[in-house]
């Protein structure tokens, strides 16, 4: 549904234009303002596909509006509304990439041809943004997988020292803490499964130290966490976690908690089995 500003500081001609755009495009949103300054304060709230303006207008001009309307939305369709005797109005205009112009009296084909290209314009647009979206979507998926596998690698003790020491840093160097690892008795975890987990174990953790998860293919897709804590775990945080235990009850659930590690980095992969063979 595409969203249109109109501009225009006589009311009459104003009117006209909307009416005649409501019956060639009943779906469109319409929003209208008599200047630029209005138009410029309405968008602010209600973004738009499309600006139609009038050029000279008390307040601020057709083309201070383009202007202004294009730092906040770099992509708007524009079209200007030019009379006779306002082509260097125009010309200003074309510096600014107003996609089109009408003259003021307006031709209903002429409005029609114009809207239409409009509108395919937009879509195309936003076809390819929704696929640039899309491709960087995918990308970040297969960053986080790549990482997490390269931080699974590290876990369980499978990297040389250097590319170890390299993963350290980048987890912000778990020196001390424990490993947790959680465990569904009857079935793989999902991602929407796994992500919720984080999310949970995230706000609880938060509190208490550095909390970093992780999805284990070893464990059939099921999130480990590395907490980083400065002394052993307290009865408080235990009794987090009990809770957190709580809310996965409705599967057959179990979480496996390690011994606290004053050097947890030189010694994550054996706090890594401690905590699975704890499930």
């Amino acid at each position: 549904m595409l969203k249109l500003m109109v501009v225009d500081d006589e009311a009459l001609h104003l009117m006209n234009l909307i009416g005649v755009i409501q019956v060639l495009k009943p779906s469109y949103i319409i929003f209208s303002a008599k200047d630029g300054a209005q138009a410029l304060d309405i968008m602010r709230g209600f973004p738009v596909d499309l600006l139609i303006t009038d050029i000279r207008m008390p307040n601020m001009d057709g083309i201070e509006l383009i202007e202004k309307a294009k730092q906040l939305y770099p992509d708007l369709y524009t079209v200007v509304l030019t009379g006779f005797g306002e082509f260097e109005y125009a010309q200003r205009a074309i510096g600014l990439g107003v996609n089109s112009y009408m003259l003021k009296v307006v031709d209903q084909e002429e409005l029609l041809r114009t809207l239409d290209t409009a509108e395919q314009k937009i879509r195309n647009r936003n076809e390819q943004d929704l696929n640039v979206r899309q491709q960087q979507m995918a990308m970040e998926r297969l960053r986080q997988s790549q990482e997490e596998r390269e931080i699974e690698l590290f876990v369980l003790g499978y990297l040389r020292t250097a590319k170890a020491r390299e993963v350290s840093e980048r987890l912000g160097n778990f020196d001390s803490g424990i490993v947790l690892s959680v465990k569904y008795l009857e079935q793989s975890w999902s991602e929407e499964t796994v992500n919720d987990w984080k999310n949970r174990i995230a706000t609880i953790l938060s509190g208490y130290g550095k909390a970093f998860s992780f999805s284990c293919a070893h464990r059939y897709g099921a999130p480990v966490t590395l907490l980083r804590l400065d002394s052993p775990p307290s009865e408080d945080l235990f009794e987090q976690l009990r809770l957190l235990s709580r809310l996965y009850m409705q599967e057959p659930f179990v979480l496996g908690i390690s011994a606290f590690f004053p050097d947890l980095s030189k010694k994550i992969d054996i706090a890594f089995h401690q905590a699975t063979e704890a499930c």
